[in-house]
């Protein structure tokens, strides 16, 4: 079963920037769904996923920032064996128990 991350979801972008700690910035996004009053198809400069901070920034060609609060929702449970490794070969956290999905 292939997985996406959670922000392949929100929007599509051309590159990004690992800034630490689960935050990025992408450049030259498109949203997939709507967020706040910009509908699926809009187009922004960047975005700023602060997980840190749990917000979304919109940035738009002129420098605004729209923030949002980013708020998720757990889905069906998956059964394990769908799965075959849930951490990916590159995680290097190495588990020592069987992951809980």
């Amino acid at each position: 079963m292939q997985r996406h991350a959670l922000k392949s979801h929100l929007f599509s972008h051309s590159s990004c920037d690992d800034d630490g700690n689960g935050d990025w910035t992408f450049y030259l996004c498109t949203l997939k769904i709507e967020i706040g009053n910009y509908p699926a198809g809009s187009k922004f400069a960047s975005i700023i996923w602060d997980e840190t901070r749990s917000i979304i920034v919109l940035v738009n060609d002129d420098g605004e920032e729209f923030i949002f609060e980013i708020k998720v929702s757990v889905g069906q449970q998956i059964p394990n064996h769908l799965l075959h490794n849930i951490h990916g070969d590159h995680c290097g956290c190495a588990p020592s128990e069987p992951s809980i999905v």
